[in-house]
């Protein structure tokens, strides 16, 4: 029998779209948050436009560490720390994601240092802002009303953007004050609120059903906030609505957002003496790692807690301090 020849092919490489697209469907999948799902789509979409604008079109294994560090420089002095931090995350989910897979051998991301992130403490609203900002909605129209009961609950339960949006009438217990909130990875959680905010939201639910239902039996399943046709309110709704508000309150030196919102609460929270494992539960933290950035404190909390707690006082007493010098008349 003659020899034959046994040809081998060598798989052919996967192009960056090719291993970005498997990557989201994979996302979709695992029933990741659409808006991870989303961002992770987003800050890929970028790396692979930088690829362009340096004229290179690797496959998905040709991507060396030396490429990814010139991106996260690319995305650091383009935009923020921040967002390098962020491409950092996605980069290093993609390719964890094609290591598994058996698509590439090795992670380039092994020998890329995760950017730095600044630690910043971030910017409050305080009382006079939020006076301000209630303010400028004090009408009894349906978009004042409505705009209240969302600026009460985001300052009386810091819970997300997203959850908020995502809340239906089913979800709010004006009975028994509290949420049912879905926060990240589908998970469930009960938020109270308090008996001011459910006033707001009461006065709010009102006006909704009049717009919507006509009086009827309104639909348990229907989101609770809606914009003045009727229609499910988005995050991105959300967002330009604080913002305007802002603008017309005068509001300088804060983002006026609905992560400031959640960042004003749980500070608030913490100042009225919860404790930083009560917080987690309310925030819908998997750990106390993002919950420790809320316990922050600013100068002046710092002042006001040490005029408080002063150790040396604690220990020898309020102006009894040994070997104090008398005051020189």
């Amino acid at each position: 029998m003659p020899n034959q020849v046994v040809r081998v092919f060598a798989p052919q490489p996967v192009t960056m779209r090719v291993a970005v697209d498997a990557f989201l469907a994979v996302c979709r999948a695992k029933n990741l948050s659409p808006n991870t799902t989303a961002y992770y789509s987003y800050r890929l979409r970028a790396f692979m436009q930088f690829l362009d604008a340096q004229g290179m079109a690797p496959s998905a294994e040709e991507v060396t560490p030396t490429i990814i560090r010139d991106f996260l420089t690319h995305e650091r002095e383009a935009n923020s720390a921040v967002t390098a931090c962020h491409a950092y995350v996605t980069l290093s989910a993609f390719y964890n994601h094609l290591l598994r897979d058996g698509v590439i051998d090795s992670s380039p991301m092994e020998k890329v240092q995760k950017p730095k992130r600044p630690q910043r403490i971030i910017p409050t609203f305080d009382r006079t802002q939020i006076e301000r900002l209630f303010a400028v909605m004090n009408g009894r129209d349906f978009l004042d009303t409505r705009d209240r009961a969302i600026l009460i609950t985001l300052l009386d339960t810091g819970i997300r953007a997203s959850e908020l949006t995502n809340l239906t009438v089913a979800d709010i217990g004006l009975e028994s004050n509290q949420l049912r909130v879905i926060g990240k990875g589908d998970k469930e959680r009960i938020v109270p609120f308090s008996p001011q905010a459910s006033s707001g939201m009461l006065a709010y639910f009102l006006l909704r059903n009049q717009l919507i239902d006509n009086y009827r039996e309104p639909d348990l399943n229907a989101p609770f906030f809606v914009t003045s046709l009727g229609d499910p309110m988005d995050r991105h709704a959300l967002r330009s609505m604080l913002m305007s508000r802002g603008k017309r309150a005068g509001i300088k030196g804060v983002r006026v957002s609905p992560h400031t919102m959640r960042h004003t609460a749980a500070v608030s929270f913490l100042r009225g003496g919860g404790d930083a494992f009560r917080l987690q539960k309310l925030l819908g933290h998997s750990d106390l790692t993002m919950t420790r950035k809320y316990c922050e404190l600013n100068d002046d909390d710092l002042r006001e807690a040490y005029r408080h707690c002063s150790p040396l006082e604690a220990l020898v007493g309020r102006g009894a301090v040994p070997g104090r010098r008398k005051r020189i008349r």
